[in-house]
């Protein structure tokens, strides 16, 4: 384990970063990357943050200052890994996060990929270049994306997979956490674009495995990706506890 490669609650993304940090009654994670403002000094670098939110509700953000997403969802405290990777990967990441952003975000399209609960082999977006560039694309394996599932995406189309999804095990809590999900998928005040078809077949990919968005992060402080279930889901643990109690670190 690479916990020098482990950062919490700072600003320091030189290219891209994973983070997670408890949120409401869960936990959440998203791509960090910095880059210039558009209108403003190009030596300038502000942090931003791709995530998925919800169904259909992908936000992209600069990531710290009140009211931003560093306080707003992680008001409790957020842990982040800068993967040890070629900078060349990074950049890929980044170029897809822009790309996906400017999809649903810059052009004012239906504001993210839809949300369910398995991953699906991929492609799972859009190349640049095509007519739907940045969309996210739906298969009969995968209807959509969790907050980790969209980190995972990312991060497969920029050819740097995270995880060994094939070895993650299914745990009781998960279980749990995907019977409370799914409940407020099923609440149209919560989920304006739910149908009741497409929630039946959400609801239908259950009972699955889940990778925890503190996963995401334990994925990038160990030596070499894709990682395995184990250790990664002990580090994702460790992750919590040192965010809950941070004088452990």
């Amino acid at each position: 384990m690479r916990d020098d490669l482990l950062r919490l609650s700072g600003a320091d993304v030189p290219i891209a970063a994973v983070v997670a940090g408890r949120s409401g009654d869960g936990t959440h994670t998203g791509i960090l990357y910095s880059a210039s403002k558009s209108d403003g000094n190009p030596a300038e670098r502000i942090v931003y943050i791709l995530h998925q939110r919800w169904d259909c509700y992908l936000e992209h953000a600069e990531f710290l200052g009140p009211g931003q997403p560093s306080e707003a969802i992680y008001s409790r405290g957020y842990a982040y890994a800068i993967p040890a990777m070629e900078d060349e990967s990074l950049w890929r990441v980044v170029r897809w996060c822009r790309l996906i952003a400017k999809r649903y975000i810059e052009e004012n399209r239906r504001n993210g990929p839809p949300f369910a609960f398995k991953f699906g082999r991929g492609p799972h977006f859009a190349g640049q270049g095509s007519s739907d560039e940045g969309a996210y694309i739906m298969a009969e394996d995968g209807m959509g994306l969790t907050c980790s599932l969209f980190v995972l995406a990312v991060f497969a189309e920029a050819k740097a997979p995270l995880v060994q999804i094939e070895t993650w095990e299914r745990r009781d809590a998960d279980d749990a956490r995907h019977a409370t999900l799914v409940n407020r998928l099923g609440d149209p005040r919560y989920t304006p674009f739910m149908s009741p078809e497409r929630l039946r077949a959400v609801r239908g990919q259950l009972p699955c495995v889940r990778v925890r968005p503190e996963e995401t992060v334990a994925a990038y402080i160990q030596e070499g990706i894709p990682v395995y279930f184990h250790p990664t889901a002990e580090i994702g643990d460790w992750i919590l506890g040192i965010l809950d109690y941070p004088a452990r670190l």
